[in-house]
């Protein structure tokens, strides 16, 4: 009887896997984005991709949010804000007010990674890392101008880079990349 429930067993595995998509490989855990610092990732770059090409990519975002700045002499700008929960991404765009959204044309200047994203950074700086290895990484940071003091970041402008650390448990809370400038 042991036999012939061992052949039913063993057949049944083997049909249920004659197909490769049936076959279930482990994960050897999440694959990690690799941000690398003034430019995005492979596929999203700051400064390059369009908007719409990330929709496309990645579909309709979670949230979105829109704000407006008041610049002298020249026309409102709108900030948008894609939020993609999901991915941990945050992609904002700037265009002038009269062109409201401009899917078609907005180009992405910053790129906020969370830790959603399972990001870490070229030089292999990880999201949820420890706050120590900034400095390590990527030497004395520049000024820091943060308007929220319970907030820490570490500004890199010349590398297009800006680490936010969570101020309790002081671990890389986002990775936020932009155009390097001085």
């Amino acid at each position: 009887m042991k036999t012939v429930l061992s052949f039913f067993v063993l057949i049944t595995l083997f049909l249920s896997c004659k197909h490769e998509k049936n076959v279930q490989k482990p994960e050897s855990g999440k694959k990690h984005t690799i941000v690398i610092p003034g430019i995005g990732t492979e596929k999203f770059v700051v400064g390059k991709t369009k908007i719409k090409n990330i929709l496309t990519e990645l579909g309709k975002p979670e949230k979105f949010t829109q704000g407006i700045t008041d610049l002298i002499n020249t026309e409102a700008e709108l900030t948008n804000r894609y939020f993609f929960t999901e991915y941990g991404m945050t992609f904002i765009t700037y265009t002038p007010e009269s062109k409201g959204q401009d899917i078609e044309n907005a180009i992405i200047q910053v790129v906020i990674f969370d830790e959603n994203s399972n990001a870490k950074t070229s030089e292999g700086l990880a999201l949820d890392g420890i706050a120590g290895k900034i400095n390590y990484v990527y030497g004395k940071q520049d000024q820091d101008m943060t308007r929220y003091p319970n907030l820490t970041y570490f500004y890199y402008r010349k590398k297009g880079l800006t680490v936010k650390i969570d101020p309790e448990t002081k671990r890389i809370s986002e990775l936020i990349v932009y155009e390097p400038y001085e």
